[in-house]
């Protein structure tokens, strides 16, 4: 049976996306109850989130969620279903309007001895917080923000080609108000071996 919490008030001309969250099997059950009396989502503050602190979603994606929580190594998790209201959005599928001040910041940030290695993205974390900060204090505040992913290994189709099979929009949500409506998509529960009767 699926869980569906609705937002009351919606702004009908924003663009909304669907997003796959991927959590511990417990922590989705916590989350969708907890939503349910006004909680707020936990975001992720890792050194390391490649597009800064926030809520992450694999937009249109439930695979790529099920990748993810596979990978993590978890017994148990769940994948959570998400409408998405972009809002304010550093939308870096659409538009380079960002890219300089995006590229100054990473140039001082390079500077202090930060870096991105493996699946550790400590700098670009820097650059994206950096990034909002700079947005909150001139009264522009971002809401999401999204980006092509490419995962390591992946390779195109051929050849110079630019196509690459895997490739993944990542969505990071600043602002809760953003994440509309919420159901459990999927989950995993490893059975216990219990023995020979």
């Amino acid at each position: 049976m699926a869980v569906v919490i609705e937002r009351a008030e919606v702004d009908a001309f924003a663009p909304c996306v669907v997003g796959y969250h991927a959590t511990h099997g417990a922590a989705a059950t916590a989350l969708l109850s907890g939503l349910r009396r006004g909680e707020a989502w936990r975001p992720s503050a890792r050194d390391g989130d490649w597009l800064g602190h926030g809520v992450y979603f694999w937009q249109d994606s439930v695979e790529a969620a099920q990748w993810w929580a596979r990978s993590r190594g978890w017994s148990s998790w769940a994948i959570v279903g998400a409408h998405v209201q972009l809002g304010r959005c550093l939308d870096l599928l659409r538009s380079a309007e960002a890219l300089p001040r995006l590229q100054a910041i990473h140039a001082r940030l390079s500077q202090s001895g930060l870096v991105n290695f493996n699946a550790n993205k400590m700098l670009d974390c820097a650059v994206f917080n950096a990034y909002y900060s700079l947005a909150e204090t001139i009264d522009e505040p971002v809401q999401t923000a999204r980006g092509l992913s490419l995962p390591r290994g992946r390779l195109p189709l051929w050849p110079h080609c630019g196509i690459h099979v895997g490739a993944y929009i990542q969505l990071v949500v600043l602002d809760q108000e953003c994440i509309e409506r919420v159901w459990l998509e999927a989950h995993h529960a490893e059975e216990v071996a219990h023995g020979d009767p």
